[in-house]
């Protein structure tokens, strides 16, 4: 009991001590700050804001550091580099097609020319086949035509004169006549059209 009262005794002893120090040497510490403060505000010293700026610039450096600077740059070049990259493989999507149609045009363009060609070398040979026939005698011609195959025959016929293919059809049967005739215009019509076709670019060149 006693040894209880003493420390309680201790500590109310210890409690007044750190009271009066705080009365004498805290207390009057602090009013001193603040008296200095207030002056040098006064007198045009900006102490409130300078402290306040000093805590706010603390608060605020440390989402601000050079660390975290560096890390957004680089995230905006990451993502400056993945929107570049789309459009390459866009770019790159779109050249591929153009290319592909390049390649068609230049397929279609051969395989025209090509049938030109063609029907270039099968008009010649009709014409050539037409003159030989034409010094022959009608029904030895018919003979010979009724021998070849019906394309070859009507671009034969069609390249013949009027009264000519005239006499080589008298001296066929009727039936080969008439389907060779029909075909003979078509290939004349044909032939019509690309003529007046190259005379005109021709025309058209001179002018």
């Amino acid at each position: 009991m006693m040894a209880t009262a003493a420390m309680r005794a201790e500590r109310r002893s210890v409690g007044r001590v750190l009271a009066w120090i705080a009365l004498v040497v805290v207390v009057p510490l602090v009013a001193t700050v603040a008296m200095v403060a207030g002056a040098l505000q006064l007198a045009g010293v900006p102490v409130w804001q300078s402290v306040r700026h000093l805590t706010s610039h603390d608060t605020a450096s440390s989402g601000d550091t050079p660390l975290a600077q560096a890390q957004q740059a680089l995230e905006d070049t990451r993502r400056k580099l993945a929107d570049a990259q789309k459009q390459v493989a866009t770019l790159e999507q779109q050249l591929t097609a153009s290319q592909q149609s390049r390649e068609q045009l230049a397929q279609q363009l051969a395989q025209a020319q090509a049938r030109l060609a063609a029907a270039a070398d099968d008009r010649a040979r009709a014409v050539k086949e037409a003159q030989w026939l034409t010094g022959m005698d009608p029904a030895q011609a018919a003979g010979v035509v009724a021998k070849l195959p019906t394309a070859e025959a009507a671009r034969v016929i069609a390249a013949m004169a009027p009264d000519a293919s005239a006499q080589v059809l008298a001296a066929l049967p009727a039936q080969t006549a008439a389907a060779l005739m029909a075909q003979a215009s078509g290939v004349a019509a044909m032939n019509a059209a690309d003529g007046s076709g190259n005379a005109t670019d021709t025309g058209n060149t001179s002018g």
